[in-house]
């Protein structure tokens, strides 16, 4: 564990294990670069001992800053607080510090809404070098939900079901959303209180790589669950709807229903080019324009912030270099591994509507999810679909 005791204490407050037992039975400890690293990935500078020392107060409008040594001394302690919620929105303070108190406080320029944000403060004094402070603000509920408020004292029962191995005569060879809606009503009809499913995060649906407990990323979905007849764009894009309608579609979906596996890859090769062409769709129809859809997309997109550019940039990326290097990132070219490098800048610039593609996909997964979650409301279902 790092010697530095300001990172220790750090690296404790983050959750960091200073070492830990693998399946093997040997003892890992956590050397100072790995504690560094892992502190820099959830977000913060360990590198310089002065960045570590803002302390966050999850549920009040007040911040607790240990003032360094260098600016203890009686002087005027000048401090710009601002605040960058999840949404982009920025909002600024400003005020003094009583140099007496090495622990001072400053107040946020408004209450946070529950959330991940980030908060850069920048202290002056006469006499002192300016310092910048960068920090997440992650504000939560104080609790999580109890159940007695959804379910008094009753026991109740529910469903489970893996989602990917429902069978319907409509899908398209793997259980989608529109199949959980299913569910769903099922579930209301006999007095199930919820629908449980396996993970639905992001794969590659390759032939090795179908496990939800090994996604590319645990924040966005599997495509694979995508309805793709029940995207708007459909109703705006003729080619697509005659494509559905063709009997060569229909050979191809009857194959994939009848086989006694799900073929992963056999079902992505009959959504992919439809998914691309419906975007196509929604660029040309709502994206830019004010439309509902144009606007409920930007909505996601600010609510999403640059989690989602991140992981849409990794995607298109990982298909853009898969011919050639492989979909281990570990193997790219050391420009391409850094989300930040000028290469990759350059890449997100060049394969603006590839990312966008990822981007749109997410945002159609999430409305569906939420009718599915509006059709459990409705239905009565007290604790609905969890995942």
């Amino acid at each position: 564990m790092p010697s530095r005791p300001v990172l220790a204490r750090l690296a404790r407050r983050l959750g960091i294990l200073p070492r830990y037992t693998d399946t093997s039975g040997v003892v890992r400890v956590t050397s100072e670069r790995t504690a560094v690293a892992l502190i820099a990935a959830l977000g913060h500078d360990a590198e310089t001992v002065p960045a570590t020392r803002v302390v966050t107060v999850r549920d009040a409008r007040r911040v607790a800053v240990q003032l360094p040594r260098e600016m203890r001394s009686p002087r005027r302690i000048e401090w710009t607080l601002e605040l960058h919620d999840e949404t982009g929105t920025r909002t600024s303070a400003h005020g003094r510090l009583d140099p007496g108190d090495p622990t001072a406080h400053v107040t946020l320029p408004r209450t946070p809404m529950a959330g991940y944000h980030r908060l850069r403060l920048g202290l002056e004094a006469r006499g002192a070098t300016p310092i910048d402070l960068d920090q997440s603000l992650i504000v939560v509920p104080p609790h999580c939900p109890l159940p007695e408020r959804r379910l008094g004292r009753r026991g109740v029962f529910g469903l489970l079901a893996n989602l990917y191995a429902v069978e319907s005569a409509r899908n398209w060879g793997a259980g989608d959303f529109t199949d959980l809606g299913a569910l769903v009503d099922l579930a209301s009809d006999i007095g199930a209180a919820f629908v449980g499913v396996n993970p639905l995060h992001a794969l590659r649906n390759g032939r090795r790589e179908i496990s939800p407990y090994s996604p590319v990323s645990r924040l966005y979905r599997n495509t694979l669950y995508l309805d793709v007849t029940a995207v708007p764009e459909v109703a705006e894009t003729p080619s697509v709807a005659r494509r559905l309608a063709s009997p060569a579609l229909r050979e191809a979906l009857a194959r994939l229903r009848a086989g006694t596996h799900v073929d992963y890859a056999g079902v992505m090769a009959l959504k992919t080019p439809i998914l691309a062409a419906l975007h196509r769709t929604f660029v040309a129809r709502h994206r830019d324009r004010d439309t509902a859809r144009g606007r409920a997309y930007r909505r996601y997109l600010r609510a999403e912030g640059s989690a989602l550019v991140d992981f849409a940039t990794y995607v298109a990326l990982e298909e853009h270099l898969a011919p050639t290097a492989g979909r281990d990132w570990r193997r790219w070219r050391r420009e391409y591994r850094d989300a930040r490098s000028t290469a990759v800048a350059a890449f997100r610039h060049s394969h603006a509507e590839a990312i966008d593609r990822v981007m749109w996909t997410q945002f159609e997964l999430d409305r569906q999810l939420a009718v599915v979650a509006a059709r459990a409301e409705r239905g009565g279902l007290p604790l609905g679909v969890y995942q």
